[in-house]
């Protein structure tokens, strides 16, 4: 639980067996910050750029040749 005292925020009791008790936050600390997982995209989507870059470079290197006669 928490009480506010003026413009501080401080950790009034910590129940046995709580996430706070196991981040190991105890009674009469301060809270001075608050950090939320920012909503991030999925890794897996840098492929999709990745493969039309791939794909263009592709692209610009077979038009370059045919217009050297190499092809």
């Amino acid at each position: 639980m928490l009480r506010q005292d003026g413009e501080k925020m401080l950790v009034d009791m910590v129940e046995f067996d709580s996430p706070a008790e196991q981040a190991g936050i105890d009674f009469d600390w301060e809270i001075t910050t608050v950090s939320l997982p920012a909503a991030r995209p999925m890794k897996e989507w840098v492929f999709v750029p990745t493969l039309m870059i791939l794909a263009a470079l592709g692209w610009n290197q077979r038009r370059r040749a045919r217009l050297a006669g190499h092809l």
